[in-house]
């Protein structure tokens, strides 16, 4: 833009760059693509009837299908620069998927096996779900479903979907007229997944709870009574408005269920209900006259007499029916000066009780018709702490752990940041191994053109930790700000490609996740209530054992009462408020042998009600234990990796650089199956690395991966952010 003064001069005052568009030209580039799928096209028949899996090239062409129309769409709609973008990919992947054909047609050595299994056929057996002998890794969209697009669905190789509804939806009236168009609209949805070999879960949105019953019954609403906001502070989450021992709430949503459930729950497709997305019920939600009758009789199971409590609390009650909670205007965990740790932890614990129970209801009604569904609860992160969602009792109480969380990119330290979702996995693999673990809002970033990499790894991190099924967020044309995997062609191809490597190679993942650990660390319910910078230090030990070649399980304070830690070698703790129950159990294994880290100022000094232990010398032997006090996790990974030398604790194949020294951005695990070495490789650095692999038993001869058929020897450079899984051949020594 030139401004011209009265003088005449002349003024840039602002520039602009400026796209030139040749509409023609766009539409000439989408014809070229529609071209190029027909040649596809024609050599994935020609494959197909020479008995050739042409699974993977068709994913190119299913993709590039459905972005032809979407594009004309946005061409339509004037959207010329995401038109341009979006074609340079379509021709890009079109181009690949031929490449692969060709390939395959002219070397019919290289076909693999096709993969076919029958979703409707589910089961769940060691910790995994099953189809016949095979263990199935499942991916799928999340989002809400025209049941049209089903079978466009199913071809991309994804093999779950959810789908939700609640009370308001079937309950619409006071009177109790049951909107059975509703239901007939579930039934529908169960027809087409088991059309399109899609397992169908299905998710009992609470939260839709009618307008209706709020007016009919003013005091169920947790927000709008006893949860008013406190000092600014939101009064919680909307995934659970109502009070969870409210008696009509509860008639309600049991209604709804006696609806719904018969009418579904012998459809063929249906693999699983979730009871709840992402429940939060904060300790401060619900103050009503209900919920301290119920924690004062609650208390009364705790203790055995009100003297009992008053030893414990430092108070001086005369009765359970005069004993008072922290006040309810108390939003941040508040120091010892404002209430004290034995009150504030009993109070916490209570509410994970009463949610507790709330899903133990929730499931027995579920069950009076339907004995057999498996159910699970979406549990925000590791639940505990103050949102009375307790990860660990709702994994007991379900068949299946639920969860949500992502993976992010870019990120500051590494090529994509995953260590906090690798934690949760690894999480409830841990303290629930009977379970599936099913992550149904897996998010990823949402900047624009992110690499087909990042989605690849997102995933495979994710399965080799504990994940057995992922939904991902979002299948949605219209969230364009989530940047969903509708928005961009190479996000949908990249999770389509790597839902079909992970159902090729499920076998190899169950036996990843399975893998036999010799260390552990304590996970603390009390040090997490107590918030004593418990879960930041955590995380630290997480990573500073992440990249050393070994694997290694969480264990909780109830598993650590059961006798859990029989099985381990090596115990890290970094808790400061533990059990006695726990504290004896620990001091018993370190008795018996076994080997204690503990690591920060104070850990283990105090009960779990903050009580202080006037001796630690319980805990045994000297030489048994180490102590260890740093402020980084690289530091701790320099002290783990000493300690696991001089226990003999090592994974059976090392990644090492040039020097011989461990590679502390790129993880790898170890697994013997079937009498073959395989191991998963994955560099989180941001840039290539030179991996040399190494094992004191024998020397590596070759290495084959198992995705992408690539044979390496025991030295190679790696890109980041590219898994591998290989089939390692090995010489041994004798």
């Amino acid at each position: 833009v030139t401004a011209i003064t009265k003088a005449g001069e002349k003024h840039v005052v602002a520039e602009s760059a400026v796209m030139l568009i040749d509409i023609q030209q766009q539409e000439e580039d989408i014809a070229a693509v529609e071209q190029k799928c027909a040649v596809l096209s024609e050599l994935i028949a020609n494959g197909e009837a020479q008995a050739l899996n042409m699974s993977y090239p068709r994913i190119a062409l299913a993709v590039n299908k459905r972005f032809i129309g979407y594009t004309r769409q946005d061409l339509k709609e004037k959207r010329y620069q995401k038109v341009s973008d979006v074609t340079e990919l379509m021709v890009a992947s079109v181009q690949r998927g031929i490449q692969e054909a060709k390939h395959l047609l002219a070397h019919p050595e290289t076909n693999l096996p096709v993969v076919d299994h029958d979703m409707s056929r589910i089961v769940i057996r060691d910790g995994s779900f099953y189809v016949g002998n095979n263990p199935v890794m499942l991916v799928g969209p999340m989002g809400w479903f025209n049941p049209k697009e089903f079978a466009g669905i199913g071809k991309l190789n994804f093999g779950i979907i959810e789908t939700e509804s609640g009370p308001s939806r079937l309950l619409k009236t006071a009177g109790g007229k049951v909107d059975r168009g509703s239901i007939s609209h579930h039934i529908n949805e169960l027809k087409k997944s088991l059309d399109a070999n899609i397992a169908y879960d299905h998710l009992f949105s609470m939260h839709y709870f009618p307008g209706w019953a709020y007016e009919k019954y003013p005091d169920i609403n947790s927000e709008r009574s006893d949860a008013r906001r406190v000092n600014s502070h939101p009064p919680g989450n909307n995934f659970m408005p109502t009070l969870v021992g409210h008696p009509e709430a509860r008639n309600i949503q049991a209604k709804y269920l006696r609806e719904l459930v018969p009418a579904i729950k012998d459809m063929p497709a249906l693999n699983a209900y979730c009871m709840a997305n992402e429940p939060i019920y904060m300790d401060y939600n619900d103050y009503s006259p209900r919920s301290l009758t119920e924690f004062r009789a609650w208390l009364k199971g705790q203790y055995e007499n009100i003297s009992a409590l008053n030893k414990t609390w430092a108070a001086n009650y005369k009765t359970f029916d005069a004993v008072k909670p922290p006040p309810q205007s108390i939003v941040n965990i508040p120091s010892k000066e404002k209430v004290n740790q034995a009150v504030w932890y009993d109070w916490l614990t209570f509410n994970n009780h009463r949610v507790t129970e709330y899903f133990k209801w929730l499931k027995s009604v579920i069950r009076e018709m339907d004995p057999d569904t498996p159910v699970r609860v979406e549990v925000p992160g590791f639940g505990g702490d103050r949102n009375g969602v307790l990860g660990e009792a709702i994994a007991e109480l379900c068949e299946i752990s639920g969860m949500d969380a992502g993976m992010s990119y870019p990120n500051a330290k590494y090529a994509m940041g995953f260590l906090g979702a690798s934690m949760k996995y690894d999480f409830y693999r841990s303290i629930a191994p009977g379970n599936p673990v099913v992550n149904s809002e897996d998010h990823y970033s949402y900047g624009k053109w992110l690499p087909e990499e990042y989605f690849a790894a997102h995933l495979w991190e994710s399965v080799l930790h504990g994940m057995d099924a992922s939904m991902i967020w979002v299948w949605n044309r219209k969230l364009e700000k989530y940047r969903s995997m509708l928005q961009e062609p190479q996000r949908l191809e990249a999770f389509s490609r790597t839902a079909l490597d992970l159902l090729r190679l499920s076998k190899q993942i169950h036996a990843f996740q399975r893998n036999k650990a010799d260390v552990a660390i304590l996970w603390s319910e009390p040090s997490r209530k107590a918030r004593s910078g418990y879960d930041s230090q955590l995380a630290k030990v997480y990573e500073g054992l992440f990249f050393l070649d070994t694997p290694f399980n969480f264990i909780s304070e109830k598993q650590v009462a059961g006798d859990g830690l029989a099985r381990y070698k090596l115990l890290l703790v970094n808790a400061g408020y533990v059990k006695e129950a726990s504290f004896q159990k620990i001091s018993q294994f370190v008795n018996d042998g076994g080997q204690l880290i503990l690591i920060g100022d104070a850990p283990l000094k105090y009960d779990e009600h903050g009580l202080e232990r006037k001796s630690l010398s319980e805990l045994g032997q000297t030489p048994n234990i180490n102590r260890m006090q740093f402020s980084v996790p690289e530091v701790y990974a320099d002290a783990f990796e000493k300690e696991l030398k001089r226990l003999n604790i090592a994974g059976v194949v090392r990644v090492l650089d040039s020097k011989g020294n461990n590679l502390r951005s790129v993880e790898t695990r170890t697994v013997n199956l079937d009498g073959e070495l395989v191991s998963y490789i994955i560099n989180y650095n941001k840039k290539p690395v030179d991996v040399y692999l190494s094992m004191s038993s024998g020397e590596i001869t070759e290495c084959v991966d198992l995705i992408s058929q690539k044979t390496y020897g025991k030295s190679f450079e790696l890109d980041p952010l590219v898994p591998l899984v290989l089939a390692i051949k090995v010489n041994r020594v004798k």
